[in-house]
């Protein structure tokens, strides 16, 4: 069972974050110290920060993969690009990458959609709409689709280009691991869960009991379960790699295996709209082009990741299932009700987006339905 998951993880993921400057000529890619302090300040046409930020932060894979897609732009561009990274809050604080891009205090960085409160809930469908496309039809949304487009429209008031198929594309989230067996979908009612964004609300229609807790506490919680005040029945993190790197399989029996809550997080590669107009055309392909080549090589290592994640949780003696189809099916009627409603509350471009994303989704499945 579990080597039939690996080919249900298809997304495309990229760049998790990264520092960029342009150097003229085809000078070294070694730089002096002068070089080395000045390209880190904030100047006009004589060179580009791009700051890694994202849910891949402290990541030794995703550096990795950062640091050999930059060695490949060094290479291709004849040494008038000089990649390097930075981890985030070096620059500027984390959750405010969005703003020093806008304002121009920092030229890149891969976006967190869903701390950009401001832009809620746009952004919250754009990057992990719950019952919504797999990671593979979504980087086709965005890279064939109008996916791009539409995202762009929805910063249309900033100084923000999105880069098209730039970003960061995760695998699927587990649909949550939990103490107790979830077979039906009455096995919600009540269950204490920790969930976060939309997906939670529906989960609470569905009866459960959701409620917030940061990743350090979701342990602790577990260990003292739902029936203490401040424990919990189940729970969403992340992917299986990521719950395995929390040892939550010494807390949680049961792994439920299903993209329809999460399928992948999606976080744009963002620019300075005035950085990116000084841009050569070519420099402009070059980044765009290497950064898609490497979305699938560093989606292939976290399906892998994944994978061995999955192996560890069985082997351990935790019980990992597909979600039930009764379950599924209830989860993804009562989200599309929550989704027709928001798109009632919040007309136009939400609206635009949802029906593009729907129909996409509807036109890939009638050629391709496991993409």
């Amino acid at each position: 069972m579990i080597k039939k998951l690996v080919m249900i993880l298809t997304a495309m993921v990229l760049v998790c974050g990264l520092i960029l400057a342009i150097n003229s000529g085809n000078q070294s890619i070694v730089l002096s110290d002068d070089q080395e302090q000045y390209r880190y300040r904030n100047n006009s046409g004589n060179g580009l920060t791009i700051q890694w930020i994202g849910t891949a932060e402290g990541s030794d894979k995703a550096f990795q993969s950062l640091k050999t897609m930059c060695d490949e732009i060094n290479i291709v561009s004849g040494g008038r690009l000089v990649l390097d990274f930075k981890p985030v809050g070096e620059l500027c604080p984390q959750g405010e990458v969005f703003e020093a891009v806008d304002q121009g205090n920092i030229d890149f960085a891969v976006c967190d959609l869903i701390s950009l409160d401001s832009y809620y809930p746009v952004n919250q469908i754009i990057a992990n709409r719950g019952a919504g496309m797999s990671p593979m039809e979504k980087y086709q949304w965005l890279i064939s689709g109008d996916g791009t487009e539409l995202l762009q429209q929805t910063v249309a008031d900033s100084n923000i280009y999105v880069v098209p198929g730039g970003g960061l594309i995760t695998t699927p989230e587990t649909f949550l691991c939990s103490g107790v067996p979830i077979i039906e979908p009455t096995d919600l009612e009540d269950l204490k869960i920790r969930c976060a964004g939309d997906m939670g609300v529906v989960l609470d229609r569905m009866g459960a009991n959701t409620m917030f807790l940061p990743g350090s506490q979701i342990y602790d919680a577990m260990e003292m379960g739902g029936g203490m005040e401040d424990g919990i029945d189940a729970f969403e993190y992340g992917s299986a790699y990521l719950d395995r790197t929390m040892a939550f399989y010494e807390v949680a029996e049961y792994m439920y295996l299903s993209g329809v809550r999460v399928n992948g997080d999606f976080m744009p590669l963002i620019v300075y709209q005035v950085r990116w107009d000084e841009l050569s055309a070519d420099l402009r392909i070059l980044i765009e082009k290497i950064s898609r080549e490497h979305v699938t090589k560093y989606y292939g290592e976290l399906c892998q990741c994944d994978l061995e994640a999955l192996w560890f949780f069985e082997n351990y003696g935790c019980t990992v299932e597909q979600l039930s189809n009764d379950v599924e099916q209830a989860f993804l009627t009562e989200a599309e009700i929550f989704y027709d409603e928001k798109a009632i509350d919040y007309p136009g471009l939400y609206a635009d987006i949802l029906e593009s994303q729907r129909e996409f989704q509807e036109n890939f499945r009638a050629v391709w339905p496991r993409p």
